[in-house]
C-alpha cells in the first residue's frame, strides 16, 4: 500500500532541495554565459528569492516529517518563517522597492492592521482555552469525526469510507470515552453500564447517526496527516491536539472576515474591525472551531471564497481572483456538503459587469452582461456536477422532481420551523457540549436582545441597497452577500427537512451558519453605523470588545469549567 501522506511530506523537502540545486545550477550557467561570475549571480535578488523559497519548502517538509517531538517541529517552522521573510525582502528588491522592513513596519503600525492582528490572536487564545476546558469527546459529534481521522491516519489513506471500518479501533475510542466520563457529560441513547460498554457507535447513537464516513473527505485527509504524527499518544490527547488544528483554521477564517470587510468597504475600515471583533470574540463561534469536526475547514474555504468573489466584483475578473475563487469553491465542496453555498458566489461576475455598466447600457454591453450570467451559470452547474460525482452529497435522485411536484413544499409545511429557529438562536447565544450545557435564563434574554439588534442592523444594512451611500458594485456585492446568507440558512435547515431528520430529534445549529459570517456581520455592522449617531460610533468597537471579553470570561469560569471539572 502506498503511503500517500508520507509521500507528500517527503516530496516537500525533496522538492525544496531540488529547487535549491536547480537555482544554483542556473546561477552557475548565467555566471559563465554573461562573464559576471558565480558570486555576482548569487548576490542577485532573483537567486535570493529562489533559494529562500526553496529552503522554506525544505524546512516545511522537515517540520512535517519530524519525529523527535514538538520542539523539533517548532525549530523547522521558525526557520521556514525566517526564509519566508528573506524571500519577501528579495522579491521587493527584485521589483525595485524598498526592502528595509523598519519603515514598512512603522507605517503598518499606524494602520488598523495591528488591532486586527490582536483580535485574531485574542480569538485564537480564547479558542484554545475552550479546547482545554471542554473534555475530549464532549463536543457535538466529535467521537464520530475523530474515528474517521483515526482511520485515515492508521491506514495511511487519503480517503476512507465505510469499507475501511475497523471495529476494534472504534471500541478503543469507546473505552477512552469511558475514561472521560462520556456517559455523564456527553449524549447517548442508552444508559451507562461500566461493566458492559457498548460494542459500537451504533449502540450509542443508532444506525443512522453512528458514523461519519459519508462526509466529504478533505478534512479527514488533512487531519489524518496530522494524527499520523502522534499515533503513539493516548486517544484523548490526540483529540486535544486535533482541536488545535481547528483553532488554526479559526485564525484563517478571522483573517478572511477582516479582508472581506476591507474589500467591501475600503474607505471605512472600522466596519471590518467591528465584524472581526464579533467573529473573534463570540463564544459559540470559538467553541464551534475548537473541536474535531469538518465545520472549521468548510468555514475557512467559504469565507476566503467570499473574499475573492468580492475582489472580483470590485476589481474585475483578474486571473488570480478567478483561479482562487474556483479553487476555494472546489475545496469548500470537498470539505462538507454545506460548502455548496459557494455556488452563490458565481454572482460576482454579473455584479462586476453591472457595476461597470451602470447607466451606460448599449447592445454590446447587454450582450456582455448576458454572457457573464451564462458563464456564471455554467460554472455553477459544472461545480455541482463535479461535487455530485464524489457520491457523498446524499442528494436524492428524485430531488428535482420532488421540488417541482410540491413534495418539499409539503415537507416545509410539516417541519417545526419555529423549533429550528429557536435551536439556532439558542446555540448561537450559547448551548455548549452535546447541547447539555446551557446558560442561565437571564443571559438568554440578553442574548435575544443582542441578536435582535443584530437582525435590525442586518435589515438596515440591506436597506442601504436602495440608498445612495454605496456605489453600484457595492450594492451588487451586498445583494450577493444577502443571497449567500439566505442560501446558508436554507442549507442549514434543508437537510433536516428533505430527509425528515427532525422526526428523529435532530435540529439545526448555529455552527452550520458560520461559513456565511461575512454575509451576516458586514451588513449588520453597516446598519448599526447608519442607525447610531455620529458621536456614538467611536464607542461601538471598544464596547463590543469589552462586553464579549466579559461574556467569554463568564462562560469559561462560571459555566464550562464547573460543569466539566467540578
Amino acid at each position: 500500500m502506498i503511503n500517500w501522506i508520507g509521500l507528500a511530506v517527503s516530496a516537500l523537502w525533496i522538492g525544496g532541495l531540488a529547487s535549491l540545486f536547480a537555482a544554483f545550477s542556473y546561477a552557475l550557467y548565467l555566471g559563465a554565459e554573461t562573464g559576471s561570475g558565480l558570486r555576482a549571480q548569487l548576490n542577485q535578488p532573483w537567486f535570493n528569492l529562489a533559494s529562500s523559497l526553496a529552503l522554506m519548502v525544505f524546512c516545511l517538509g522537515l517540520a512535517a516529517s519530524s519525529t523527535r517531538g514538538w520542539w523539533e517541529t517548532l525549530l523547522w517552522l521558525a526557520l521556514a518563517i525566517a526564509f519566508a521573510t528573506q524571500a519577501w525582502s528579495a522579491n521587493r528588491r527584485r521589483q525595485g522597492l524598498n526592502s528595509d522592513i523598519r519603515p514598512i513596519l512603522r507605517a503598518w503600525l499606524r494602520t488598523d492592521a495591528p488591532l486586527a492582528v490582536g483580535l485574531i490572536l485574542l480569538g485564537m487564545v480564547l479558542a484554545i482555552l475552550y479546547a482545554l476546558v471542554i473534555r475530549p469527546y464532549m463536543q457535538p459529534d466529535e467521537p464520530r469525526h475523530f474515528e474517521v481521522v483515526q482511520h485515515a491516519a492508521r491506514l495511511d489513506k487519503l480517503v476512507v469510507d465505510w469499507n475501511d471500518l475497523v471495529l476494534e479501533w472504534e471500541q478503543e475510542i469507546i473505552e477512552d470515552m469511558e475514561t472521560q466520563d462520556f456517559w455523564w457529560y456527553g449524549y447517548s441513547i442508552i444508559g451507562w453500564d461500566p461493566e458492559n460498554l457498548p460494542e459500537s457507535f451504533v449502540d450509542i447513537w443508532g444506525a443512522q447517526y453512528s458514523r461519519a464516513f459519508f462526509q466529504q473527505p478533505l478534512y479527514y485527509t488533512l487531519a489524518g496527516a496530522l494524527q499520523a504524527q502522534w499515533l503513539d499518544l493516548p486517544l484523548s490527547q490526540a483529540t486535544l491536539r486535533l482541536r488545535l488544528f481547528g483553532v488554526f483554521l479559526l485564525g484563517l477564517s478571522l483573517w478572511g472576515i477582516y479582508l472581506c470587510g476591507r474589500e467591501l468597504f475600503p474607505q471605512r475600515p472600522r466596519i471590518a474591525l467591528a465584524a472581526l471583533a464579533l467573529a473573534a470574540l463570540w463564544p459559540s463561534h470559538l467553541v464551534a472551531n475548537a473541536t474535531v469536526n469538518n465545520d472549521p475547514l468548510v468555514e475557512v474555504f467559504v469565507i476566503w471564497a467570499v473574499y475573492f468573489a468580492l475582489r472580483l466584483a470590485h476589481r474585475g475578473p483578474g486571473l488570480g481572483s478567478l483561479s482562487m475563487l474556483l479553487l476555494l469553491s472546489a475545496l469548500a465542496v470537498l470539505a462538507k456538503r454545506s460548502g455548496l453555498v459557494v455556488l452563490v458566489l458565481a454572482l460576482s461576475l454579473p455584479v462586476w459587469v453591472l457595476g461597470r455598466m451602470s447607466g451606460r447600457w448599449t447592445w454590446w454591453r447587454i450582450l456582455a452582461a448576458v454572457a457573464t450570467v451564462l458563464l456564471a451559470a455554467a460554472a455553477v452547474v459544472a461545480l455541482f456536477v463535479a461535487a455530485q460525482q464524489t457520491g457523498r452529497l446524499w442528494i436524492p435522485s428524485s430531488f428535482f422532481s420532488a421540488l417541482l411536484d410540491g413534495t418539499y413544499t409539503q415537507a416545509v409545511a410539516e417541519a417545526p420551523l419555529l423549533k429550528f429557529a429557536a435551536a439556532i438562536i439558542h446555540t448561537a447565544i450559547g448551548w455548549f457540549g452535546w447541547m447539555r450545557v446551557p446558560l442561565p435564563s437571564g443571559l438568554y434574554v440578553l442574548g435575544y436582545i443582542v441578536l435582535g439588534l443584530g437582525v435590525v442592523g442586518f435589515f438596515m444594512g440591506v436597506i442601504q441597497l436602495f440608498r445612495r451611500g454605496l456605489s453600484a458594485w457595492q450594492k451588487g456585492a451586498m445583494a450577493m452577500l444577502l443571497a449567500l446568507a439566505l442560501a446558508m440558512l436554507v442549507l442549514a435547515m434543508g437537510k433536516d427537512i428533505i430527509y425528515g431528520f427532525w422526526r428523529d430529534g435532530t435540529i439545526p445549529q448555529a455552527r452550520y451558519l458560520y461559513p456565511a459570517l461575512p454575509a451576516l456581520l458586514l451588513p449588520a455592522v453597516l446598519g448599526w453605523g447608519w442607525l447610531m449617531p455620529q458621536r456614538w460610533r467611536r464607542y461601538l468597537l471598544p464596547t463590543v470588545i469589552l462586553s464579549l471579553l466579559l461574556f467569554n470570561s463568564y462562560v469559561l469560569v462560571f459555566v464550562l469549567y464547573p460543569f466539566f471539572w467540578l
